[in-house]
């Protein structure tokens, strides 16, 4: 027999006897299902690249026609989820949201759709940049020398130089641009910010 109607979501054992002479008693299981919660209005972050699919959403709410008045339910924050590819671009995203609160066990949370954000490109520096002088070839070929700050651990991204023109000359202007497999994840700062010298053949 209960102590009173069952008010929040789990099993209760209810014992059930007949009156009126008949001496007749049955025990049976309540189960009370979580209340379906769904979640309204998520805008997620648009960021920048960092080699990872971690997304976090700067608004959401709680469905109020499904919730319960006087109940203390809320969804946890940080709002994160996971953007469909780490990589630059436009990509869905799909949330893991949890519940919480006094009464987040009577709730079960129904995931939004998927909604979608951009990753933009992380822009680099080249640190202590140098262009080495080589003899005349007729290519525009340039080496460059320096430390790309703000590459993500284990992306494979370098520089690569080109002179501006082919002729032997000094202080010709050198174009600076990133090769590598996970170069479209990154922008320099600076695309043409040094010269270097291409010595006549002899």
């Amino acid at each position: 027999m209960l102590d009173g109607p069952p008010i929040a979501a789990g099993s209760y054992d209810v014992t059930v006897t007949a009156g009126a002479g008949f001496d007749v008693t049955v025990t049976r299981t309540l189960v009370v299902e979580p209340r379906d919660l769904g979640v309204t209005n998520v805008q997620w972050a648009d960021r920048t690249y960092d080699g990872t699919t971690d997304a976090i959403a700067t608004d959401a709410g709680l469905d109020p026609s499904n919730l319960v008045d006087g109940d203390d339910v809320a969804l946890t924050t940080p709002l994160v989820g996971a953007f469909a590819a780490s990589d630059v671009g436009d990509h869905a995203v799909s949330a893991s949201f949890e519940l919480e609160g006094d009464d987040a066990s009577n709730y079960a949370l129904v995931a939004p759709a998927a909604g979608s954000a951009t990753i933009t490109a992380r822009q680099l520096t080249l640190a202590d940049a140098t262009v080495e002088t080589r003899i005349y070839d007729a290519t525009d070929v340039a080496t460059v020398n320096g430390t790309l700050q703000g590459v993500v651990n284990g992306d494979d991204v370098a520089a690569e130089g080109s002179f501006e023109d082919v002729d032997a000359g000094t202080d010709v202007p050198v174009s600076t641009t990133l090769t590598g497999p996970d170069a479209g994840n990154y922008v320099l700062s600076r695309l043409q910010a040094w010269s270097g010298r291409s010595s006549p053949r002899r």
